[in-house]
């Protein structure tokens, strides 16, 4: 049961970590990413790419692969690894479910999950377009198409404070880059609550 509802918002890593120890309480903390979390391969594809890809191509998105050899997202320095390491938890969304304290996080794959969410999404071709920035691509009806399902399912959770979320994003005209970042993130959290 839901006690408590931020709406998404855009953070740092240093504003992310700060919200998650200001939130962070009695009983486990799970934190959702939508970025790799284990980056091992110098280049090309991590393993778990290739075999989301192929799944991710057929619902027609793509999965952009993650090495070491992206500078400023995945190499040494990138900010991640340092978000990671002071987040101080472990990556076990499994163990989290029996978990009675500690913090835990995992990665999340949006275009597998919203086809988890909503079985209309879920077929040959059939991932929604809602990305604002991908102006070639982008279908409104798209967008509203993924605002319906997330609120249904944040209603079949019981998390109406986000469902209302997702009616008040739909009523943008023009969503932007920032409102599918947010959306996003929303995404994440019914993952995380699934898993949980």
């Amino acid at each position: 049961m839901f006690t408590r509802f931020e709406p998404p918002r855009l953070a740092s890593f240093a504003q992310a970590l700060a919200f998650i120890d200001f939130v962070d309480g009695d009983g486990p903390t799970l934190v959702a990413i939508d970025q790799p979390t284990i980056v091992p391969n110098a280049s090309r594809m991590r393993l778990i790419d290739r075999t989301a890809a192929s799944i991710v191509s057929w619902l027609g998105g793509g999965v952009q692969p993650a090495n070491r050899g992206k500078k400023g997202m995945f190499d040494d320095a990138a900010p991640i690894w340092p978000f990671l390491t002071a987040l101080n938890a472990t990556e076990d969304p499994e163990g989290a479910r029996s978990a009675t304290e500690g913090r835990f996080y995992f990665e999340v794959f949006l275009a597998l999950a919203l086809a988890s969410i909503d079985d209309g999404f879920f077929g040959r071709l059939a991932g929604p377009r809602y990305n604002p920035a991908r102006k070639k691509t982008f279908r409104l009806e798209h967008w509203h198409r993924v605002l319906r399902a997330v609120a249904a399912d944040a209603r079949r959770v019981g998390c109406g404070p986000l469902a209302e979320w997702c009616d008040q994003v739909g009523a943008e005209e023009r969503p932007t880059k920032a409102d599918q970042d947010r959306l996003d993130a929303a995404i994440c959290l019914l993952v995380a609550i699934a898993g949980g």
